[in-house]
């Protein structure tokens, strides 16, 4: 059995010197008025522009605009209601329940609230892009869910209730948010597109049995809340494949009996394999392995890895198995 890595061209515009972020309002700053208190009522996208919730979740607005004192629920940046964290870019930020309390048993509360958005462009077919956001962990909340992804989708997502999506995101990992209580904790990963991916969905898509609950030895709020910032999607430049496998820290090496040999200097926490349908063929947890040999599993076809290191690093590619 041979295995092939599909090389991704990437085509640059000629005229701009920068990427662009195909993420519209990326950071939150472009408002449609300034956060006062909390509000369950009206959705996010009466606050902020290009943003909305696809369930019946209700995330939060944060801006350093506001002038509501914390203690009567305002949104302040960076003293607020619910924690102290000053913006990662500019003056602003958003919050979501991950999780509505700390009970990874509790199948009848999947509180979960998401953002989503339409990408200023669809992804082009067969490129890769560097996908990317930041987490910050409310000061206030006694537990935390360690599960958090972005997904990316050729149509919206709609849920008309504020449980969790049972999807698989592209980028995500089990994160120590812990360690982004005074700080903010980037989330990366190189993406291989299909082509016609055009909104993004962000937030925790597990259940709580597979959430990854930690406790934080806070008491105030009995349920997992984050900050996100930053938000960024970007075409990468014209590399061929070792050079981009060598930039995630991860190399995967063909072997002469059709092994896969996958290496990672921070560690392999995680791969997983699926057909182009969807259909989830490989999922295997690891304790930060720096190197992971697969058996031959697959016929021929093509097929998407996803691996993930213990430096939250994410990493998706197609793989011909000839």
């Amino acid at each position: 059995m041979k295995i092939v890595f599909v090389l991704m061209t990437i085509l640059l515009s000629l005229t701009s010197v920068f990427a662009q972020n195909l993420v519209p309002n990326p950071s939150f700053e472009e408002y449609e008025q300034c956060p006062e208190i909390f509000d369950s009522v009206n959705p996010i996208s009466e606050w902020i522009n290009n943003w909305y919730s696809p369930s019946l979740g209700s995330p939060d607005y944060f801006n350093e605009c506001c002038t509501t004192p914390p203690i009567e629920f305002g949104l302040d940046v960076p003293n607020n209601a619910i924690g102290y964290q000053y913006a990662s870019d500019g003056s602003a930020y958003v919050g979501l329940f991950t999780a509505g309390d700390c009970s990874s048993g509790n199948s009848k509360n999947q509180l979960r609230e998401y953002l989503q958005c339409r990408l200023i462009d669809t992804l082009q077919t067969d490129s890769t892009y560097r996908i990317s956001f930041k987490l910050s962990l409310a000061d206030s909340v006694a537990c935390y869910t360690s599960s958090f992804g972005l997904l990316l989708t050729p149509e919206e997502l709609l849920l008309n209730d504020n449980t969790n999506f049972n999807l698989t995101p592209q980028v995500s990992g089990s994160i120590n948010l812990i360690e982004s209580l005074n700080d903010w904790v980037l989330i990366d990963g190189i993406y291989a597109s299909q082509g016609n991916e055009c909104y993004l969905t962000i937030g925790n898509f597990n259940n709580n049995q597979n959430s990854g609950f930690e406790e934080t030895g806070q008491n105030s709020f009995q349920a997992s809340y984050v900050y996100v910032d930053a938000i960024s999607i970007v075409l990468q430049s014209q590399v061929n494949l070792k050079e981009e496998l060598d930039f995630s820290e991860i190399n995967i090496l063909t072997m002469s009996d059709g092994k896969i040999q996958i290496e990672s200097k921070s560690g392999v926490s995680k791969i997983r394999m699926f057909s182009l349908d969807g259909k989830l063929l490989l999922n295997e947890n690891y304790k930060s392995e720096r190197i992971v040999i697969l058996k031959p599993l697959c016929s021929a076809g093509i097929y998407l890895m996803v691996v993930e290191t213990s430096s939250h690093t994410t990493f998706n590619e197609k793989i011909y198995i000839d």
